[in-house]
């Protein structure tokens, strides 16, 4: 459970609730607007691991929903970009795939949440980036 006293399991996001007993948690629904979906510019902070190196900076994702796939492309303050596609299935973005181009090759799986009504992404990846492992976490918000 991290600091944010949410988690994931099997690919569905649940936050922990204060006072909770020892009973199973239960998803916590959010609307998302279905007019625009997921479509727009979400900017925030990437953090993690590569290799034996821990690193921070912005990044930027902007994404196009289709039914319930998304697709688009992202870049960061690092000089890194790409592109990336997940399948929305209720609250959580799954099947998260992102591919990165720029300066060097890397492919990264993993799992976001959906949050304040599609107004933030929640989310974190493993992968191989410029031939090292990878395991980081991004919160990006939509710009307006």
């Amino acid at each position: 459970m991290c600091h944010y006293r949410g988690f994931v399991i099997d690919g569905k996001a649940y936050r922990a609730v204060s006072g909770a007993s020892t009973t199973a948690p239960t998803a916590q629904p959010v609307a998302i607007n279905r007019s625009s979906g997921l479509n727009g510019t979400f900017a925030g902070q990437v953090s993690g691991i590569q290799g034996d190196r821990s690193f921070s900076m912005g990044v930027s994702f902007t994404i196009v929903q289709t039914e319930d796939k998304i697709a688009g492309a992202w870049t960061s303050t690092g000089g890194t970009s790409g592109t990336v596609t997940a399948t929305v299935a209720g609250n959580t973005l799954t099947e998260v795939r992102v591919k990165q181009i720029n300066p060097c090759e890397g492919e990264f799986a993993g799992v976001a949440a959906i949050e304040a009504g599609g107004l933030r992404l929640r989310g974190s990846y493993l992968g191989h980036g410029c031939g090292s492992p990878v395991n980081a976490s991004f919160i990006v918000d939509r710009q307006q």
